[in-house]
């Protein structure tokens, strides 16, 4: 298989060393050809990884996790692929898992037993092989003296060299595979004759079968009891210290190199290319598992012309960096740039023939600075400062071959400034191997700003090549990997968009521009790979004879970023010049060429290829700057794969379509449909976007959930302990707590005076001065949750009956049973304005036949009394460690000290949630308003008090507070006060159920709201209007008026609209009027805008293109024959008899009226339609099922969040059509062919 990607899976149950461990082996042998990839359980269900895929890794871990989590549809794919041609390799749990049946530890508290669906092994693994096995540690650890048997492998005798045949190998808790002896199965690596039976530890087993190889289908699976991957250098001394283990590192040490050629036999085994030079006798063991160290960066002018600008760049580099102080090697001095992710130490060349052009020992001390002992199990942190070194190089210093020995930078300027190009390719850099050519431009903006337009950066080894998405990229040697940086101006005529496209082009044109290379089969795969046709080698093992296939060899990653008009682009292109491996390469291509036509064509160095792709480039680029990219589009479909291809669209239920071309303004791959020849849709690359908008959409529904979820705990439970949710710190010994004061058997009495005065100091002239209002005596506190009310008409004090007053306050005192004493310290006490000074408020709704009658002067700022007063008091007895005291309820607590401890107050106060603006009425009701007029002589209020928890206080307190940040002018929306009090009304008028109920319908309103405006759009964006047949135009035209006037309409009442229903609305109907672009022309609205041209043209019809002309017109007959003379009858009605504003205020909610019963009307096209054609493809099903559930939570929605009374109708007429939809999309066939 032409597989890159080796898969080591990684999910629960693996062990962390051991997958740390396995990925560094792996790296070591395969690193060269092959991208090491973890791969989850969640991945290996979901994506498409097996087309990728080389080989499979289970490594070791605990079985049983891996059942419960690949068993299934995992296991089902794992074994559909292999027997396909796939590789797997199970490492000692893995080996368990991947056998017919796993039998381990019986009989102790260890045991597992069971069959396992897998089953390339067809027999049983029983293990462990040795005793003493420990999950937690390497007590049973052994280095087992095992027999590898040469015959079974299918590999050179020459790997073997002189290697013994039995070799010390790591084990720890693997098991030995039962009767392994069939046509499927060899036995490549045997245990010693010491290991014991599980079930009788008293009897030996005879060499069982360590290691074997088993033949699935036309693939192949290794299965292994022994750590093979375990190199001496990962282990710690210290772990082992048992007699049979105390010398395993030393014994391991002496046979590491016959382990890493057993190793690389195996792999060879499994027809996996190995890099040779881990097999190498001489590899020094404490590094052969290290990551290969970067080396320096040469940068050189290669087309850049002019010594004044040679001159400035050289300059503007070196400026950047800063001397270190006096530290300096030899005699060059230490100089770091120190950039957002790198230090980068900035060097000039040392010219001169043979002399190197930076000092070794300066080289090693920045690039090696972690020159120590073993490498650590665990990963390099990806966020962790890298060093890197760019040596600045004259013409006269660039490096020789000593020092760039895989690259000729000679030679590629040389070429360079042999073609017709200027700016790509201006300056080059070079370094042997660097982490990522592309990521030092991304991660590095100081260097990036200085660096000339047209600089490339190449690299022989990337350690962390990016490709696209979550790919990575392969560096092996004979790969052209560049970065190129663009800065491209922001022009209509050449869309950004567009560059990939460009740049993929002139990869495949610089090569086949060259005289006699024209019919080489190099092709482009849109949108940003490079094929090439491949003939595999024959397979000894495969009866059928390979076919020639287009293969992979080259990817394109663009990165950009725009400031000032600008456009800086970042061109990542790899591409597969000179190495036949693992798949083909252009000069594999020019040598098959070659011998099938017998020409003598030259293959193409990769610094003669870097030259040929910047000149072609700039080439294109000019003509793109000045003509856009159509003129390029006949050469991009002479070189691609796509010519009348036949797709089939997954999200349109696997419609065939078939490809025309592509968009040359947004590089979107246009198909028109089998059945359908006049709709045409455009495709994106992928749905990465839109996956990446819905998976957002859900994570922030989640984490908003789960924030509410925590805050409730918070708010509710504050000293309880929830791990990972609400964690608690530890308490420390002898902290203060504070407990309640009142306590049983205390009895209490309730007073609400009256008074002018703001507190009350002086018992004697509060009580001279106030008036009691409110008397219950003799409550017990046994009753935590007592409930009061009453109805009372409350005198105004004479000297508060003037205009300009506002002092009267209500004053609640709860207070020990008997005689009032303000100074007693448990004395509960709370205080609420009950006047206040504000702008009177007046409804402007009149007879608009009968004329305005005397209305109350609006705009003046008058006295308001206070007609509801809603007190809470907290009689729970709660604790709190004086430290971890909620601190949102300091400011209500009063506390005195009580022995050790202290005791607090309860808690007592006016819920400020349960006054809203009807609540203040004006205190006077004349028309006019003047200094001499008397207010009215008493208020009337209902008073309440009742009892409640701490976690209702402390809600209501958090979302006063919140109300207030809202209210403010520091928020980004301004709530009105409307807005406000449907929030106040939604807390506190409902109970604790139906709130959390409402949250979370709100959250679940908002996310499926979102998700139905993205499909919308998706689905619109990507349908011609000749494609839209089956969409009825009627029912289009009243969507945009429906949406419009109902914005409008909310407008006209946001006084009594909520804000988010309103944004919703407006988001609306921009989305409506957006798509009805999308369908209508100027002549389905307006007649008279049909030209005679398009008049007299006859345009072919298909089925559903007649249907729903047909369909339209019977709608149009009923509405304008029945439905508009009944909605006259109800206009002159409402002007009649109804209220109103203005006369605008009536044409908008007679028109709203009207266009709600004629949309309900003009919703009965389309599924008489879907009736006609039998079928609702035509439809974005996935939006309608986010509208599905949308309109079903509106329901509830409705019911809560204030809006007017017409929208709340509508939210329920919705749901009959949305059932009959449903009814349709269930009865109605889908189209399920898929095409090849």
């Amino acid at each position: 298989m032409a597989g890159l990607n080796v898969l080591v899976y990684s999910g629960p149950g693996v062990s962390l060393n051991g997958h740390a461990y396995l990925l560094r082996t792996l790296r070591q042998f395969l690193g060269h050809r092959y991208a090491i990839i973890t791969i989850s359980p969640e991945t290996l269900r979901t994506e498409p990884w097996e087309s990728k895929a080389a080989m499979l890794v289970v490594p070791g871990g605990r079985d049983l996790p891996y059942v419960a989590e690949m068993n299934g549809e995992i296991n089902q794919r794992i074994k559909a692929w292999v027997n396909k041609g796939g590789r797997y390799m199970g490492i000692c749990a893995g080996g368990y898992y991947a056998s017919s049946r796993c039998e381990f530890e019986p009989g102790t508290d260890k045991e597992v037993i069971g069959d396992r669906e897998l089953a390339f092994y067809s027999g049983t693994c029983l293990g462990c092989a040795y005793p003493e096995f420990n999950y937690k540690s390497e007590e049973g650890a052994r280095a087992v003296e095992a027999t590898v048997d040469r015959s079974m492998f299918r590999v050179p005798e020459s790997l073997w060299r002189s290697d013994p045949k039995a070799i010390r190998l790591h084990y720890n808790g693997g098991g030995f595979f039962v009767g392994a002896e069939d046509e499927n199965t060899k036995v490549l690596v045997r245990y010693p004759s010491d290991v014991t039976n599980p079930y009788d530890r008293s009897q030996q087993v005879n060499s069982p079968a360590a290691i074997v190889s088993c033949t699935v289908g036309k693939g192949i699976a290794v299965l292994s009891g022994l750590h093979i991957e375990y190199a001496w250098d990962f282990l710690a001394p210290s772990s082992y210290t048992k007699p049979y283990n105390r010398n395993l590192i030393s014994l391991m040490r002496n046979h590491d190199a016959f382990r890493r050629r057993l190793f690389g036999a195996i792999l060879t085994h499994m027809k996996l290319a190995v890099d040779a030079n881990a097999l190498d006798d001489q590899i020094d063991a404490a590094h052969s598992m290290r990551v290969p160290t970067v080396t320096p960066t040469f940068m050189a002018p290669a087309r850049a012309s002019g010594v004044s600008a040679v001159a400035s760049t050289m300059y503007a580099l070196n400026k950047l960096a800063i001397a270190q102080g006096n530290c300096s090697v030899g005699n060059t001095a230490d100089r770091v740039f120190q950039d957002v992710a790198d230090d980068i130490h900035v060097v000039t060349a040392v010219a001169g023939v043979g002399k190197r052009r930076v000092d070794p020992e300066y080289q090693k001390l920045v690039l090696q600075p972690d020159d120590v002992g073993p490498v650590s199990a665990t990963e390099v942190q990806p966020d962790s400062r890298k060093h890197s070194m760019l040596v600045l190089c004259t013409p006269e210093a660039l490096p020789d071959s000593n020092e760039t020995p895989r690259f000729d930078m000679r030679a590629a300027i040389k070429f360079m400034q042999a073609m017709k190009a200027h700016t790509a390719g201006s300056w080059l850099m070079y370094s042997d191997t660097t982490r990522s050519t592309q990521t030092f431009f991304e991660k590095n903006p100081g260097l990036l700003a200085q660096l000339p337009d047209g600089t490339v950066n190449v690299a022989t080894i990337q350690l962390a090549g990016r490709g696209r998405g979550r790919n990575a990229w392969i560096s092996p040697v004979g790969c052209l990997q560049f970065t190129l940086l663009i800065r491209h101006p922001n022009m209509k005529q050449a869309p950004v968009v567009m560059m990939q496209y460009l740049m993929s082009l002139a990869i495949v044109e610089s090569i086949k521009a060259q005289p006699g290379y024209e019919d080489l089969p190099l092709r482009l795969k849109w949108p940003n790979d490079l094929y090439a046709l491949h003939t595999p080698v024959e397979d000894s093992d495969d009866e059928s004879s390979p076919k020639p296939t287009f293969v992979k060899i080259g990817g394109i990653l663009v990165n950009s970023s725009y400031k000032s008009g600008e456009f800086t682009l970042l061109f990542g292109c790899g591409i597969n010049v000179a190495n036949a491996l693992p798949t083909t390469s252009i000069n594999s291509v020019i040598r098959d060429y070659n011998n099938a036509n017998g020409t003598r064509l030259e293959t193409i160095p990769v610094e003669r290829a870097l030259a040929l792709i910047t000149a072609k480039f700039e080439e294109l680029y000019r003509q793109f700057l000045a003509f856009g990219f159509k003129p390029l589009l006949d050469a991009y479909y002479r070189n691609w794969l796509h010519t009348d291809q036949e797709v089939a669209l997954t999200d349109r239920s696997y419609e065939k379509a078939r490809v025309i071309g592509i968009s040359a303004s947004d590089g979107q791959l246009q198909v028109c449909s089998l059945s359908s020849p006049t709709t045409v849709y455009s495709l994106q690359p992928d749905g990465r976007v839109s996956k990446v908008l819905s998976v957002a959409a859900v994570v922030v529904f989640g984490w908003y959930m789960f924030t509410m979820i925590r805050l409730v705990l918070q708010l509710f439970y504050p000293a309880t302990h929830i791990p990972l949710i609400k964690p608690l710190p530890q308490v420390p010994k002898n902290t203060v707590m504070h407990r309640m004061a009142w306590r049983p058997p205390f009895e209490y009495d309730i007073r609400m005076y009256v008074s002018p005065l703001e507190s009350f100091n002086d018992q004697t002239a509060f009580l001279n001065q106030s008036l009691l209002v409110w008397n219950i005596d003799a409550q017990r506190i046994e009753q935590r949750y007592p409930q009061f009310k009453a109805e009372l008409k409350i005198d105004i004090p004479e000297k508060q009956q003037v205009l300009n007053s506002s002092g009267l306050f209500a004053f609640l005192f709860v207070q020990r049973a008997g005689e009032l004493n303000l100074n007693d310290p448990l004395l509960a006490y709370a205080r609420a304005p009950l006047m206040s000074i504000r702008e009177r408020m007046v409804d402007r709704k009149h007879s608009l036949i009968e004329g305005d009658s005397e209305t109350l002067e609006s705009g003046v700022w008058v006295p308001h009394g206070k007609t509801r007063l809603s007190w809470e008091i907290v009689l729970e007895d709660n604790e709190f460690h004086a430290w971890m005291m909620p601190l949102d309820i300091v400011p209500l607590l009063r506390v005195r000290q009580s022995g050790k401890n202290k005791e607090y107050i309860p808690l007592l106060w006016e819920n400020p949630l349960a006054t809203r603006e009807k609540h203040w009425v004006p205190l006077t009701n004349h028309s006019k308003v003047s200094s001499k007029q008397r207010l009215s002589g008493h208020m009337d209020v209902d008073v309440s008090l009742r009892g409640i928890g701490l976690g209702w206080l402390r809600l209501c307190n958090y979302v006063y507070h919140g109300l207030q940040e809202l209210r403010s002018p520091r928020s980004l929306i301004q709530y009105s006060d409307s807005d406000i009090d449907s929030l106040k009304e939604m807390v506190f008028e409902v109970n604790p159920t139906m709130l959390a109920i409402t949250m979370a319908a709100m959250a679940l309103h908002m996310l499926f709201e979102f998700l139905a405006y993205k499909e919308d759009v998706s689905f619109w964006s990507s349908r011609s209007k000749e494609g839209l047949h089956g969409i009825s135009k009627s029912s289009m035209v009243m969507g945009v008026v429906s949406a419009w006037i109902s914005l409008l309409y909310m407008w006209d009442r946001r006084k009594e609209t909520n804000v988010v229903v309103l944004a919703g609305a407006a988001v609306g109907a921009v989305v409506e009027a957006w798509k009805a672009t999308k369908v209508l022309r100027l002549e389905d609205i307006w007649p008279l805008g049909r030209s005679k041209a398009n008049a007299n043209k006859e345009e072919p019809e298909g089925e559903r293109a007649q249907v729903q002309r047909e369909v339209d017109k019977q709608t149009g007959w009923w509405m304008t024959r029945v439905c508009m003379p009944l909605m006259a009858v109800y206009a002159a009605v409402s002007l009649v008899w109804q209220q109103h504003e203005s006369y605008m205020s009536w044409l908008l909610s007679v028109s709203l009226v009207t266009v709600y019963s004629l949309e309900f009307i003009q919703m009965w096209p389309q599924l008489l339609i879907n009736h006609r054609l039998r079928t609702v493809d035509m439809l974005p099903l996935t939006a309608f099922l986010y509208r599905f559930l949308t309109t079903f939570i509106d329901d509830l929605y409705a019911l809560v969040v204030p809006m007017p009374l017409i929208e709340r109708i509508g939210t329920l007429r919705d749901d009959l059509v949305f059932v009959v939809l449903c009814y349709q999309w269930l009865k109605f066939p889908k189209r399920k062919e898929k095409a090849d």
